[in-house]
């Protein structure tokens, strides 16, 4: 490895010695058309894909390369490098396009061909990806006591994955349906894949007597009568895919289900709990609320739905809960188990992968 230094001051050049590139001073570029910048104030330097990493060298001269060698001294320079941007394509995705990417947005089961990927013997194929499952349904109340808790979200990932050259199968998990029996606990939504990443169906609501426990999935469901909520994050990732539904209260009001960002609320008196807020992701260019937790039923108030497509819970003499938001992972809101109280199916998942185009 040759001496990677800090950057002294001072009017530098550019040479090429048997293939190693001295570089005096400062090299600046873009992202995602294979440039990297190199801050020579104190040495340190990082491209989006981690082709290039040279630590702060103060006087030891200490960094990392993996490619040809570099010696770094003083001066400001563009040097592109040829690497070949992914060609990708989709028949079962919409594809629209924000600044310098592609946006393949699967509201439904498909494929994904990542045909050539980064033509890079420095890095791995890392694209930008969201994943998020199916949201859980609603569970439904008695008709002499309200109490059914919301859905959980479907699990929410965002991660920087490694594609496989060629197709990569596309899994959008659907909602879980919401309970239309008398005491009926919600339905788990369904996983939602991409290659090899994944994220977990929310959990069911549970009810007043019979599975009154909130079931647990990406983000768990809201409890039923005094009962806890479900577990979240039940796909062990870290980051969490979700948190915990909230627990039922005593009479009347069923615990809001797990969002991606919060626990549901507990059920209190005679009004359904909120459910735990979903997340913000800005990966198409424009910033949407997702996987949020479904409401649970209330005597009075059914609880709002999380912020993220999370259904608002039923109340006495209205229509049952409120359907989780399509593509969103939302929670299912809590039916309250009168008239046409049922509990509400929650949202289906999504995937979204952002692909450089130059």
């Amino acid at each position: 490895m040759p001496y990677l230094g800090r950057a002294p001051t001072g009017t530098g050049s550019v040479t090429e010695i048997d293939g190693d590139l001295k570089i005096t001073g400062q090299l600046t570029a873009g992202k995602y058309n294979s440039k990297f910048a190199i801050d020579a104030t104190d040495g340190s330097a990082s491209n989006y894909l981690s082709h290039l990493l040279i630590e702060d060298g103060g006087t030891d001269g200490s960094g990392t390369n993996a490619g040809d060698d570099l010696i770094l001294e003083d001066q400001t320079l563009d040097l592109p490098i040829d690497r070949q941007l992914p060609d990708c394509s989709s028949d079962d995705a919409v594809i629209t396009r924000s600044g310098n990417f592609d946006i393949f947005t699967f509201n439904s089961s498909g494929s994904f061909n990542f045909r050539t990927g980064f033509d890079d013997t420095l890095g791995d194929q890392l694209t930008e990806v969201l994943v998020v499952a199916g949201g859980g349904g609603g569970g439904r109340g008695a008709a002499t006591n309200y109490t059914a808790g919301g859905g959980g979200a479907g699990g929410y990932r965002t991660v920087m994955a490694s594609l496989a050259s060629g197709g990569n199968s596309v899994t959008v998990g659907a909602g879980g349906a919401g309970s239309t029996s008398s005491n009926g606990g919600g339905s788990n939504g369904g996983t939602t894949t991409l290659g090899n990443v994944s994220s977990t169906g929310g959990g069911g609501g549970g009810s007043q007597a019979t599975n009154t426990t909130g079931a647990g999935g990406g983000s768990g469901g809201g409890g039923g009568l005094n009962a806890n909520g479900g577990a979240g994050n039940t796909g062990s990732f870290d980051p969490v895919e979700g948190f915990a539904g909230g627990q039922g209260g005593s009479s009347n009001s069923g615990g809001g289900g797990g969002g991606a960002t919060a626990v549901g609320a507990n059920g209190s008196s005679i009004n359904g709990a909120a459910g735990g807020a979903g997340a913000a992701n800005d990966i198409t260019g424009t910033a949407v609320q997702y996987a949020g937790g479904g409401g649970g039923a209330g005597n009075q108030n059914g609880g709002a739905g999380g912020a993220g497509g999370g259904g608002a819970g039923g109340e006495t003499g209205a229509n049952g809960g409120t359907v989780g938001g399509a593509n969103t992972g939302g929670g299912g809101g809590g039916g309250t188990g009168n008239q046409t109280g049922n509990g509400a199916a929650g949202g289906s998942g999504v995937v979204i992968i952002k692909v450089p185009v130059g």
